[in-house]
């Protein structure tokens, strides 16, 4: 029976690949990976493997909508075609993964399969020192709304992967947070050349290292240090 299996590529170390990740690359099936601005797809080139990328649909489509769905759907058409297939995505595929998503809400439960990876968040908790249990939302930095934001918790932004993102995100967390409150850039997370920058708001994107592995961390307001208020 043909399946689509969906696999996480971990933060970006080799060394946090599964072992279930591994055994899905060296399959033999055939393998398309939702972009190559990844550091483990150093390891599909290390050991001879051969992929297809998804990245030429950001420059084709418009909007991101268009890329996920159009990943989607070729999947789908793929696996028709050629039976059992692998589909890479950086991180876990359950966290920040809208093709993953589609392809969920899309197939029979029989026809895919979730292969798990560590995700970003993790590395970001160890470097900041954060236990979740203290409160924490991920929030998709692309199209932040203020009703996004709140102030009573910790907040980590995602796809936050070029200044013109950074700089939409600034603009509305300054209306939320102010100009001088500060927040961590994190760029790489989990991996040995991980830089991590704590700047105000203001100087948000000024940075000179975002990328495509680059999130923000807010700290959840301290009422006794900051008179901030909320709805």
């Amino acid at each position: 029976m043909s399946k689509i299996y969906i696999i996480g590529l971990g933060p970006g170390n080799i060394d946090s690949l599964t072992l279930g990740a591994i055994k899905r690359i060296s399959s033999g099936d055939r393998n398309y990976v939702r972009t190559i601005n990844h550091p483990t797809i150093s390891y599909f080139h290390q050991e001879g493997v051969e992929f297809d990328s998804f990245d030429y649909l950001y420059e084709e489509k418009e909007e991101f909508n268009q890329v996920y769905e159009t990943i989607c759907n070729t999947l789908i058409q793929k696996m028709d075609e050629f039976g059992n297939i692998n589909y890479y995505v950086p991180g876990n595929p359950m966290v920040a993964e809208k093709s993953v998503a589609l392809l969920i809400d899309r197939l029979p439960k029989d026809k895919y399969e979730i292969v798990a990876g560590l995700s970003f968040i993790e590395p970001i908790l160890e470097t900041i020192n954060l236990d979740p249990i203290d409160g924490l939302k991920i929030v998709d930095g692309i199209g932040l709304k203020y009703t996004d934001i709140d102030i009573n918790t910790n907040i980590i932004l995602t796809q936050t992967y070029n200044r013109k993102i950074v700089s939409d995100i600034k603009l509305i967390i300054s209306e939320v947070y102010g100009d001088e409150y500060m927040v961590y850039l994190i760029h790489g997370a989990g991996l040995e050349d991980q830089i991590v920058e704590y700047r105000n708001v203001s100087q948000l994107d000024w940075s000179e290292n975002i990328g495509v592995l680059t999130s923000i961390y807010i700290p959840k307001v301290d009422k006794e240090k900051h008179k901030l208020y909320d709805y």
